[in-house]
């Protein structure tokens, strides 16, 4: 369900981008490219299921494909120096701030990005 109303408006994000800068006779959206954190979804293929099921109701977009980029959260512990992906069964997705512990030294820390919807780029043909 969180998969559904986060894809809502990212179509909403698109569709006010297509008001904005509308489409050429002829033309239609071919594909969107969308980077979004790893934290954001629950799962890729229910984020990917959600942009299916409302783009068939939007005819706009209607047939376009996903090119979905997934930024991974990452460690920086300022204890042992350690740098690197966070594990992906970590964090609570729905924390503010959401912490890991340290693959190394087992400190809990925060983990860094992960958030976050951006990098949209709507193609036609």
């Amino acid at each position: 369900m969180h998969e559904y109303s986060l894809m809502e408006n990212v179509v909403e994000s698109i569709l006010k981008q297509i008001q904005t800068n509308p489409l050429q006779d002829g033309e239609k959206v071919s594909e969107i490219k969308l980077q979004i954190g790893a934290l954001e979804i629950h799962s890729e293929d229910s984020f990917r299921q959600a942009f299916q099921m409302i783009i068939n109701d939007t005819p706009s977009l209607k047939g376009a494909s996903l090119d979905l980029m997934i930024e991974q959260g990452h460690l920086d512990c300022p204890d042992c120096g350690y740098k690197g992906p966070c594990p992906f069964e970590e964090g609570d997705r729905h924390d503010a701030l959401p912490v890991a512990t340290c693959p190394q030294c087992q400190k809990v820390i925060p983990i860094l990005g992960g958030r976050g919807v951006g990098a949209l780029d709507i193609i036609t043909s």
